[in-house]
């Protein structure tokens, strides 16, 4: 059986295309045929990281139960699929190139385990549609802007502009204070060097083997809050994007966010925050062929609202 590439699959990675392209097949036996020689491109052996381009000839073994299909998924949408979607998904935009969601706390942007719906796996089964794919990401406990593509041009561009530092994105977070003679800079500059603690989670340190890392910031305002004493809602911009950049160099501060159970670990016994009070507020970026930078903003979350207004 032969698969055509088309212009929307140009550059792309073999194993991406063939997951795209083939629905029944378990990943795993997609990407055994292309170790033991069953898939060719142009009846050529090849890598799974090989990359697909528009007139490519892929050649893939005929398996019982498959189908070839670029927009259909296999899923039953019963109530329970219906009502996480309904909690889950919100949309602030959408076009032909790209769906700009809300997302809440408490959701990972990708499954992480076998038959878990993460937001994108969520999208793309209420919307029977395998094309979408993330744009960026945003940790399981952050609320607010997502960009998911619809078409793979859209991806590549966006990924680019990501890459110069051309997308500007601006988070909100609420940061416990030790007092309030506590100074928040203007900006923080530490390299971030990403590892794995004991159980084989990700983390995040400040050394000097690390990556360069900037986040400006920028204090909106100072209470006293009647159970977490001095708190600060602080305006963040990464212009580098760092796995957990901002909750580490807050953290680093000593200003760490308020319900950051990774990064906080040392107020964490003073605090019963229901979430981690960190949003992605507002995003702008340029949609391809256009000359002005494209403007999206979140609505502030109602938990961050409750949170400001209970002083002392």
């Amino acid at each position: 059986m032969l698969l055509n590439v088309d212009p929307d699959s140009n550059g792309q990675r073999l194993d991406n295309f063939l997951v795209k392209m083939i629905k029944n097949i378990p990943k795993s036996r997609i990407y055994r045929m292309v170790r033991t020689g069953e898939v060719r491109i142009n009846s050529r052996r090849v890598k799974v990281f090989a990359k697909v381009y528009q007139g490519d000839s892929v050649r893939i073994p005929p398996l019982s139960g498959m189908t070839i299909g670029s927009s259909q998924v296999e899923s039953t949408h019963d109530d329970h699929i219906e009502r996480l979607a309904h909690k889950n998904i919100s949309i602030v935009f959408e076009d032909e190139c790209m769906i700009i969601l809300d997302k809440p706390s408490g959701i990972s942007v990708h499954g992480v385990k076998e038959k878990r719906l993460g937001l994108l796996e969520l999208t793309q089964t209420v919307r029977r549609d395998t094309c979408l794919k993330l744009c960026h990401r945003l940790d399981k406990d952050t609320s607010g802007l997502l960009i998911v593509s619809k078409k793979r041009s859209f991806l590549l561009n966006l990924q680019k502009q990501l890459k110069n530092g051309e997308v500007n994105k601006r988070y909100l977070a609420i940061c416990l204070l030790n007092s309030n003679s506590t100074e928040i800079p203007k900006e923080v500059c530490k390299p971030l060097l990403r590892t794995y603690d004991h159980d084989g989670n990700r983390l995040v340190t400040i050394s000097k083997k690390g990556k360069y890392a900037l986040t400006k910031l920028r204090e909106i305002k100072r209470i006293l809050h009647r159970d977490f004493g001095f708190i600060s809602l602080i305006e963040c911009i990464p212009t580098t994007g760092r796995t957990h950049q901002i909750r580490v160099h807050l953290s680093s501060l000593g200003v760490p966010i308020l319900g950051d159970k990774k990064y906080g670990e040392q107020v964490l016994n003073k605090t019963r925050a229901e979430r981690m009070f960190l949003h992605a507020w507002k995003l702008s970026f340029r949609k391809p062929g256009m000359d002005k930078k494209l403007r999206y903003e979140s609505p502030i979350p109602v938990a961050f609202k409750k949170v400001l207004k209970s002083i002392e």
